[in-house]
This record gives structure tokens, sequence and C-alpha cells, in this order.
């Protein structure tokens, strides 16, 4: 344990409050403090698998961000799509090992490990905008050659998009003695991704029986709650949105937090993370088994969402049934 040295009694030693506890009720209850050093982590799964996820993260939130209301795949789908792609290519891959100078490495290591795991979703984190669905500037460029009709090479919207990507991390580097290393500094939507690895990768007895079994049910679950229209994204969200996210937020995060916490730490961001992973599949799946094909549904969960009157003409003068006269 850290030790703090008393100027006026050097001869005494005062030991510091252990700083591994986070001050955060909700941190203290997910994040677990255990380390094991030894595992690999710059593996070639690990880079494989990451620039893989990047890159079609990248490209899926980026074709998807063009519909009328833009879909959101997070790294949640990686975490849940990459963790058996990593056993399998630690159960194929070669064990030989490779000697370069005094570099040696193995295409497989050992057993996939979670910090692996990690590591690949922060790749793909970083191929969705961290969340946002497509790179920002991406808009940029559309909008310089749909609205201003100039031509953009493509080298140039690359530095532009590549630029604002990186400027984040910038930011969080030169503001990181505020925004990163204080305890105090969470991340909410971050403790999805703790649960998930955790629940993902615990292998201990009947309690990671029980937790994968509830994982899968909620991820059945989360196939029928994209029935009800999304979307991580807010702004282009219809009332449906809001009012499943409040009534679920509002019960998970208040009530059962409050009330039945031993639960709240053991589901409740593993349900989160079946949901939302739930939602980018069956967005996926829907898409090109219905969307694609022209293939459309009357229903009260879409035709209720917009105003019939919408469609009407505004002319002067037009007569169409069922509209109103202007």
């Amino acid at each position: 344990m850290a030790v703090n040295m008393q100027e006026k009694d050097p001869e005494k030693v005062v030991p510091e409050e252990d700083d591994k506890e986070s001050p955060i009720e909700q941190v203290r209850l997910t994040v677990s403090n255990d380390d094991d050093p030894s595992l690999p982590v710059w593996t070639f799964r690990m880079w494989f698998l990451g620039l893989l996820s990047c890159a079609l993260l990248s490209f899926l939130n980026t074709f998807f961000s063009y519909r009328r209301e833009p879909l959101v795949i997070t790294m949640i789908t990686v975490q849940v799509a990459t963790l058996p792609l990593g056993r399998i290519m630690a159960r194929v891959l070669p064990t030989r090992k490779f000697k370069i100078r005094t570099w040696e490495f193995s295409l497989n290591p050992g057993p996939f490990n979670m910090k692996e795991h990690v590591l690949i979703s922060i790749f793909a984190n970083a191929g969705s905008a961290f969340g946002n669905g497509p790179a920002y500037a991406v808009g940029i460029v559309d909008i310089i050659k749909t609205f201003y009709f100039r031509n953009i090479t493509f080298l140039s919207g690359w530095i532009l998009v590549v630029a604002t990507q990186v400027l984040g991390y910038g930011w969080a580097g030169i503001m990181r003695k505020y925004v990163v290393d204080p305890a105090e500094m969470w991340w909410p939507s971050s403790l999805v991704q703790v649960s998930l690895f955790r629940a993902l990768h615990d292998k201990q007895g009947e309690g990671k029986t029980s937790r994968g079994k509830f994982f899968l049910v909620v991820l059945a679950c989360s196939f029928i709650w994209y029935i009800v229209p999304a979307t991580a994204s807010m702004p282009p969200a219809t009332s449906l949105n809001f009012n499943s996210w409040i009534i679920i937020g509002t019960v998970f995060n208040f009530f059962i937090f409050r009330y039945r916490k031993k639960w709240w730490q053991r589901y409740n961001y593993v349900l989160s993370a079946a949901l939302d992973a739930g939602v980018a599949l069956m967005g996926v799946v829907l898409f090109f088994c219905v969307t694609l094909w022209n293939v459309n549904f009357s229903w009260w969960g879409t035709g209720g969402e917009y105003c019939d009157l919408a469609s009407c003409p505004t002319a002067k003068g037009i007569s169409v049934d069922g509209c109103p006269l202007t």
C-alpha cells in the first residue's frame, strides 16, 4: 500500500487511502480492480480483428447514416461478434514462434483473452465515431458536394475526416489532468462495455452459466425491441424512441438501482449491451431482407409516427382528397 512520510516526524509512517476504489458507486459495483499483466496484448489476432472491425463499422455506419432514420451500429456489436472469432483463431492459427533478429513472436500466443478483446473493441469504437455513427467530417464532405456543388478530392476529404477524428484525442491529451485522470470523471456509457466484457469472459462455474443464459434471453428480446423503432441518434428519433428510452432508463437506473442493487450490479449493463447489439443486428438484417427489396409494412408503429397531412400539397388552389384546400 502506498505510504506518505510526514514532514514533522520522519519516523512516523501514515498509510494513504487506497486509491484503487472508485468514489463513484456505479463504478465500484461494475468495474473489477483485478489485473493479469502476463496476458499477451499486441497479438496478430488483435491487429487483424481490430483493423477489420474498424473498417467494417466505419463503412456500415456511413452507409446507414443516409437513411431517413439513421441507424448507429456501436462497438457492442463487435464485442459480441469478435469473441467467437478470436477463439476460433486461437484454435486454428499455428503456435510456432517466429524470430526476426531479437524480436520473437507467435501468431497464436495462447487462449484469446479479455485484453485483446478490449483493444479490438476500441478499434471498432474509433470506426463508429465513438458510438455516434459515421465520422463527423463525412457530413462536411457531403455538404460541399451536394449543397455547394464543389469538388473535393479523395485525399483532401480523407485528411479532413482523419484530422477531425484525431482532434478529440488531442483535446483529451491536453485536458487529461482534468477530464481523464480524476476518478470522478466517469463515463456511464463505458460501464455497458465493461459489464459485457465481464459477462462474456466469465468462466466461473454456475455464475457464468446463469449470466450467459440471461444474456441470450435479453439478446432475443432485443430483436423484438427493434420492432419499436433504432436508434442511438436522438435528433432523428421518433417519439417511440424517446418514450422507450425514458421508461426503460427510469425503471432500471432509478427504481432497480435504488431498491434491487444486487440485480442492477449483475444485469443492468449487460441488458443494455444486449439491447444495443440486438438493435444493430436487426437493423442490418431488416435492411437486407426488407428495405433493400422495397417491402413496406403499415402498422401502428410506423404510420402513427407521422402526420397524414405531411404529404398534402401546399400550393394554393390544388385539391386532393383528404387534404385541406389552401
